[in-house]
């Protein structure tokens, strides 16, 4: 008898242990698979702002000039809607928001915010022509520079802010009109976005 209670015993420790090390597996499993869709959904959202950056180059070499309001006005003058599913350029995968059922761009379906005044004969300036919203990742931006370049900005201050963003981009040079601009623009975007949030969490 035991014997028997031993054998039993041992078997269901071994049934623990293997039930245990199943457990920790799959917990590992969806670690690393969340890790990897927020790092595609990363990679995915630079590519567009790529995309979006030859469209933007194109429409500067052709008129001389980047289009003319800042955000979805002037976005709407990229010629490249006779591309299938164009919206869809302008949303982040990690974010909530859906195309929009209007013929144009509209803000409110567009996850990222444009800035037009920026002189296309100065590329190499280093200015920030879109910024990623708010919401889209965890303290982590995407923006498309005036070169062509995309980069991932992580802001040493949190709440991460867009003011935050452009002020470790430009190492806080606001000194031309344009980046003065862009931080009057952001400091408005961060104030709609902290009361949006503020009534969506109430």
């Amino acid at each position: 008898m035991r014997k028997d209670n031993r054998k039993t015993k041992d078997l269901l420790l071994m049934l623990c242990l293997i039930a245990g090390g199943i457990c920790f597996l799959l917990t590992q499993c969806r670690v690393n698979y969340t890790k990897d869709r927020r790092l595609m959904q990363s990679i995915t959202c630079a590519s567009q702002l790529k995309q979006i950056g030859i469209a933007l180059g194109e429409y500067a070499r052709e008129e001389g000039a980047y289009p003319f309001p800042d955000g979805t006005e002037g976005l709407n003058l990229l010629n490249i809607r006779s591309y299938p599913e164009w919206k869809r350029l302008f949303l982040c995968p990690s974010s909530p928001l859906r195309p929009g059922e209007t013929d144009s761009l509209e803000e409110s379906h567009c996850s990222y915010h444009y800035f037009s005044g920026s002189d296309p004969k100065h590329n190499d300036s280093g200015d920030i022509l879109i910024i990623e919203r708010r919401g889209n990742h965890e303290n982590f931006f995407n923006v498309l520079y005036a070169d062509g370049r995309v980069g991932g900005v992580i802001p040493e201050t949190l709440p991460a802010t867009l003011e935050s963003v452009l002020r470790e981009s430009y190492q806080n040079d606001f000194s031309t009109p344009f980046r003065q601009h862009q931080l009057e623009t952001v400091r408005t975007l961060d104030r709609i976005f902290e009361a949006t949030h503020g009534k969506r969490s109430k």
